[in-house]
């Protein structure tokens, strides 16, 4: 799993949403990187109500209400990089 790099976006970036992704991409790969592929629908499923979870407690979904666009890219851009399906949970 390569971990984004912001720097070709830095221009467009305040200081705090440089420290957000690098803050997501650990988070990431340590809570989101190391889950097994699910094997079928059901366990997608649960796997997603349990990412769901993780990225609740984690407080993930504030810039959604601080309706702060360049943090949510960041967070489904390091999301992305962890699992696709933690991507469409944070999409969605």
């Amino acid at each position: 799993m390569q971990t984004p790099d912001p720097a070709a976006v830095r221009a467009f970036l305040e200081d705090r949403h440089v420290e957000l992704a690098a803050g997501i991409a650990e988070f990431g790969a340590r809570e989101i990187g190391t889950l097994a592929e699910p094997a079928d629908d059901g366990a997608a499923r649960a796997q997603a109500r349990h990412i769901l979870e993780v990225l609740g407690r984690a407080d993930w979904f504030a810039p959604i209400g601080d309706q702060d666009l360049r943090a949510c890219c960041l967070i489904r851009e390091a999301l992305a990089a962890a699992s696709p399906l933690a991507d469409a949970v944070f999409a969605l």
